[in-house]
């Protein structure tokens, strides 16, 4: 599908490969609002594709991190570490995200997320 030109955007992270469907760029050109998961390192790009966008880094302690990442199960504690060290790597110069600390609860990310949502729909 990569090949074919099917995806908007793609990327490696995590010994994966990853992307967004190219309907991401229909949406957009039809004015909709979209919410994508992207890469840290792939920001810039992601950027410079879609000048408008606004970049929300959601994150957490990062012992509450590695806790969360060892209960998914998918890495082991060498992968998980390696991947805590490439996080902490900064959003690209230029960029101010709009941060957010999901240390607490799930309704407290949740909400922090839709509030800043409404922030930049606000823009």
């Amino acid at each position: 599908m990569e090949s074919a030109g099917r995806f908007a955007l793609c990327w490696d992270a995590h010994n994966l490969r990853y992307a967004l469907p190219l309907s991401v760029d229909t949406d957009i050109a039809l004015g909709r609002v979209v919410v994508a998961n992207i890469s840290r390192h792939v920001v810039g790009e992601a950027r410079s594709k879609y000048p408008a966008c606004s970049v929300v880094l959601v994150t957490a302690e990062i012992s509450l991190r590695a806790e969360r990442l060892m209960r998914r199960g998918r890495e082991n504690r060498e992968q998980i570490t390696a991947r805590l060290a490439r996080e902490s790597a900064p959003v690209p110069a230029g960029i101010a995200p709009i941060v957010i600390d999901n240390s607490g609860s799930l309704a407290i990310g949740v909400t922090a997320f839709v509030m800043a949502l409404r922030q930049i729909a606000a823009q």
